[in-house]
């Protein structure tokens, strides 16, 4: 079970390391739902995951790139177009009263919604802090080190013994020889003198 952690644990830490990628062409997007505009559709703290299409139409749910602050996205609505000659959409949030105040160009959507998961989002948001990151990431693999550290140790000692087990023949070996060659240059030296 613990091991099962740890690996969720990994696995979501890889995710937000992902974070909110720049859909490329024919690439998912993963992004967090920041407000509740999209309400009931989408919900503050789901996850929506994009692909980008060739064109978007009226009912579609895209998100797209803020077009005041381009380091943020917005996921609402295409509710229409703004002429029929150009791509510039119209967009709108399911739960707010009004048009949304820009004309939507098609190089700023970054896909099509095709899949959401409900609230993955608030804990992602979570592990994105301090406290988080302690309880999912630095708490378990600490854990693990303790737990499975004596483990290590007891194996690193084995391959050690082991080591010096299968080796020390060979040391021995070269004692012997180095003794021996010794052994000879000495009764060389003292023949010669």
């Amino acid at each position: 079970m613990f091991k099962l952690v740890l690996l969720f644990s990994i696995l979501i830490v890889c995710f937000l390391s992902y974070k909110e990628k720049n859909s490329n062409d024919n690439n998912f997007g993963f992004y967090l739902v920041d407000s509740d505009s999209m309400s009931p559709t989408l919900k503050k703290g789901d996850i929506v995951i994009t692909r980008p299409f060739d064109s978007y139409s009226s009912n579609d749910i895209v998100t797209f790139m803020y077009p005041f602050n381009m380091t943020q996205t917005i996921t609402h609505r295409i509710i229409g177009y703004e002429n029929e000659e150009t791509t510039s959409f119209i967009t709108k949030g399911d739960k707010n009263t009004t048009v949304d105040p820009w004309n939507l160009s098609d190089e700023l959507i970054k896909g099509k919604v095709v899949f959401s998961i409900p609230f993955l989002g608030h804990l992602i948001k979570f592990i994105r802090t301090p406290v988080g990151l302690l309880l999912f990431v630095v708490l378990p693999l600490g854990l693990n080190i303790i737990l499975e550290g004596d483990s290590l140790i007891k194996e690193s000692r084995l391959f050690w013994i082991m080591f010096k087990r299968r080796n020390s023949f060979k040391v021995n070996k070269l004692k012997w020889k180095l003794k021996k060659r010794l052994a000879v240059q000495n009764q060389n030296r003292e023949s010669s003198v």
